[in-house]
């Protein structure tokens, strides 16, 4: 049998390499021999969100914490599991923890952030992430998180820094140019706003809100044909209303119809081939 050292090497290697199963075979192995192993439970619970069992996931966090309560990566990594799984409260008793295993870590005080900004408390958020950010000036996710709440609050001038550093950081992100368009377009900058949204759809063709919000731009133009494109590659309930105002406008009702019930017809077979699936 391997010594425990090269056991937990080898589950770390998987982990990193996508090999979740041998991940998780190595770590249940490790448990085996040692079932308060924290390094084990630490590597098993990021297996086990990653293969979509957030509630187990963050169970063996919780047992790591009770066994290491000043290992700051348990805790960073169970609170940040536990907004995902719509308990911040209980997020940020371990996200202030973490900030005070670690004060100079952006990436706790970004998470911390968002357990807060979940529970409501816009003020007390904002001034985490603008603790955050000095500490990382790059931290994607942090600028991302400050600039969608000046967003929401309606201070687009003020989110503009912050979602146009992010873009510019992370180009290959389709929500990072998605959400910079979206601040462009709320501040009138129609065409800088279309040329966020077209990078953000070259990335991700099918993103649902992209299309929708590129379609209010089309539509707002006068540019009827294109928005009703854009309209009808988007899911969103919302797109699918503002196509039908594109083609009564077009008069093509019949065009409309035609198309929803070829749509609902797709969906009710994807629907069924989850359900056998499943």
């Amino acid at each position: 049998m391997p010594a425990p050292a090269q056991t937990l090497y080898t589950a770390r290697a998987h982990l990193a390499a996508g090999r979740l199963a041998e991940a998780e075979a190595a770590c249940q192995d490790l448990l085996r021999q040692d079932e308060v192993c924290v390094p084990a439970l630490h590597v098993l619970a990021l297996v086990q969100a990653q293969t979509g069992r957030l509630g187990p996931g963050a169970a063996s966090l919780e047992q790591a914490v009770q066994l290491a309560p000043d290992n700051f990566a348990a805790r960073n990594d169970l609170g940040a599991m536990l907004i995902t799984l719509n308990r911040p409260d209980k997020a940020e008793i371990q996200l202030q923890a973490a900030v005070a295993l670690q004060p100079d870590s952006a990436e706790a005080r970004v998470n911390l952030g968002n357990a807060v900004h979940a529970q409501g408390r816009l003020e007390a958020a904002e001034a985490i992430y603008r603790e955050a950010l000095p500490l990382d000036p790059r931290h994607v996710r942090g600028l991302m998180s400050l600039g969608n709440l000046l967003y929401a609050a309606r201070r687009p001038a003020d989110a503009l820094e912050f979602l146009a550093a992010a873009a510019d950081l992370a180009p290959g992100s389709a929500a990072a140019h998605l959400f910079l368009g979206n601040c462009l377009r709320d501040l009138v900058r129609v065409d800088d706003a279309l040329a966020s949204y077209r990078r953000a759809l070259a990335l991700e063709p099918g993103n649902a809100d992209v299309n929708e919000n590129l379609g209010i731009i089309h539509k707002a133009q006068g540019r009827i044909e294109e928005a009703l494109a854009s309209f009808r590659a988007s899911s969103n309930p919302y797109a699918r209303a503002l196509a039908l105002e594109c083609e009564l406008a077009l008069g093509r009702q019949s065009d409309f119809f035609a198309w929803l019930e070829s749509h609902a017809a797709e969906e009710a077979t994807n629907l069924h081939s989850a359900s056998v699936s499943a």
